[in-house]
């Protein structure tokens, strides 16, 4: 029987763990979502220059660019992440990420991959709350 060599709890490690990289990628993934499938295609169109008063949803989405690319497929699954999966992966991100900072003392490739996870899923949730992000809601879903 093998004796798996591991650091004692709490010691610190050598190496970044594998879930400090996947929760940065899943965050990263979804505030990706967001700009690509939302801002991108509100500034593209320059929608951010409209009259006063005018509303966003006469605007139809499907006709810009990049839902009118090639990749509109694709850009369309990625808008659907956006709205469904986004908000919570980026939440379970942040709370995962403070509860990794508060328990462990890793080294600091660890720590810094950990808080990059953190900051961008905080900015993720900062960004679903702004109205900006409610109007873009609203004209995806129309």
């Amino acid at each position: 029987m093998a004796v798996l060599d591991s650091p004692a709890l709490g010691a610190p490690t050598t190496r970044t763990p594998r879930a400090a990289w996947v929760a940065l990628a899943l965050a990263l993934v979804g505030a990706t979502s967001y700009v690509v499938a939302l801002v991108l295609p509100y500034y593209a169109a320059s929608l951010d220059q409209r009259p006063a008063g005018e509303p966003l949803y006469e605007h139809e989405l499907s006709g810009l660019w990049p839902y009118d690319s090639p990749f509109g497929g694709a850009v369309g699954l990625l808008a659907m992440w956006a709205l469904a999966v986004a908000p919570f992966a980026a939440v379970a991100v942040a709370a995962w990420s403070v509860h990794r900072l508060w328990t462990t003392r890793a080294v600091a490739g660890a720590r810094a991959v950990t808080v990059a996870a953190l900051v961008v899923s905080v900015a993720t949730v900062g960004w679903t709350l702004t109205p900006l992000h409610a109007e873009l809601v609203v004209w995806l879903l129309d």
